[in-house]
């Protein structure tokens, strides 16, 4: 399957159900104890994301035990 099939048939499947996971390519979905990423690539596949930087930068879904900080917008810079 091409590369733009597999990403097309993620979101429809996305859309579909909210699991965008497909023969041959497992969804895991991103938690704050496994931070997972979906990769399309030649071989495409779910990896933790490892990225602690990048991580920190992610708002973290309500209901899922994080306490809003104070005066910290999605628009902000950091530095």
């Amino acid at each position: 399957m091409a590369l733009q099939d597999k990403v097309a048939q993620a979101w429809v499947n996305f859309a579909r159900t909210g699991n965008p996971s497909q023969p041959g390519l497992e969804w895991k979905p991103f938690t704050k104890e496994s931070p997972q990423a979906m990769v399309f690539d030649t071989v495409s596949q779910s990896i933790p994301l490892a990225d602690d930087a990048l991580v920190a930068l992610l708002p973290v879904p309500a209901g899922r035990g994080a306490t809003p900080t104070a005066g910290r917008s999605s628009g902000s810079a950091r530095g």
